[in-house]
């Protein structure tokens, strides 16, 4: 039960980033941190509102679509502050994103551009007393396809 909470409440996470990168504009701070306090520790939630801001400055949003290949999820970890640790990874093929600019030109700057393959770890945390997981920490990375 635990390791199915984890893996939904990553894939909300990773949800609701993309509704944001596909509409920047229509999520100031307030919005973004609306929508991911359920699903993300502050640290993580700053992170993305310091991420998303040059997109938004910028006027780029994303197009397409990403699909899920491969998840895999850890077993649960009780660590010393009395809350529940799991490792869950997704590898995802980026190949059908694209940055875009304002007038639907695709953006070639390198940190807009996502590899072809994403495989990004989540640090999923429960404290203790909460009956919901949510992102502690992340890491992603480029690998060369999405293989079992």
């Amino acid at each position: 039960a635990d390791q199915t909470a984890a893996l939904a409440a990553a894939e909300s996470y990773e949800s609701a980033l993309a509704k944001i990168r596909a509409h920047p504009a229509k999520y100031d701070q307030y919005k973004m941190i609306d929508l991911l306090r359920p699903l993300a520790f502050d640290d993580m939630i700053q992170a993305n509102l310091n991420g998303i801001r040059t997109w938004r400055d910028k006027g780029w949003h994303e197009e397409g679509q990403q699909v899920v290949l491969r998840r895999e999820v850890g077993k649960p970890d009780a660590i010393s502050n009395g809350s529940l640790r799991v490792a869950v990874t997704i590898c995802k093929d980026q190949r059908e994103l694209t940055v875009v600019d304002r007038k639907g030109k695709k953006v070639t700057a390198e940190a807009a551009q996502g590899p072809d393959f994403l495989k990004n770890t989540y640090d999923m945390r429960r404290s203790k007393g909460s009956d919901s997981f949510r992102v502690y920490e992340f890491g992603g990375d480029e690998v060369e396809g999405c293989s079992v």
